[in-house]
């Protein structure tokens, strides 16, 4: 479809949807990447015994639009709830529940629902790492998919 460019304005509009859709489709694409790094990482080392998996943990990561041009790419901690009984005790000694927080800095540590079970799985850490070596060029394709020229 081509799309007639009258004025600056016209421009501007054309050019911030192109920028605008190029970052939604990246996030994307990086919140699979984030997934597919819950899954190796934590669930794929870890078979539990005594619970049922209910993925929410993978289900909690997202990416939204800040703005226009502005994605976040994270985990959604309060998706998540864990109550244990009240006598849970944490690895500091006090008792409470389990926060989707506590989830996922634990597993980021490599821990599977409490400090006695540990796999080499740092999720975040990976896809951090994946997103720094990447996002700019994930970026770039996406933009040159809009018809923007990006060197």
């Amino acid at each position: 479809m081509i799309i007639a460019i009258k004025n600056m304005n016209d421009l501007k509009r054309q050019i911030d949807a192109a920028c605008n859709n190029a970052v939604e489709n990246a996030a994307k694409i990086l919140l699979k990447k984030l997934q597919e790094y819950i899954n190796e990482d934590y669930y794929d080392l870890y078979q539990p015994i005594y619970y049922s998996r209910t993925m929410k943990f993978y289900e909690s990561a997202v990416a939204n639009m800040m703005g226009k041009s502005t994605a976040t790419i994270g985990i959604d901690e309060l998706y998540m709830s864990y109550q244990y009984p009240a006598k849970y005790t944490y690895l500091d000694g006090t008792a409470g529940h389990w926060t989707g927080e506590d989830q996922v800095h634990m597993a980021d540590a490599g821990y599977h629902g409490n400090s006695n079970i540990y796999r080499d799985g740092h999720f975040w850490k990976d896809f951090e790492k994946y997103t720094n070596e990447n996002a700019i060029d994930i970026l770039k394709t996406e933009l040159r998919k809009q018809g923007l020229n990006v060197k």
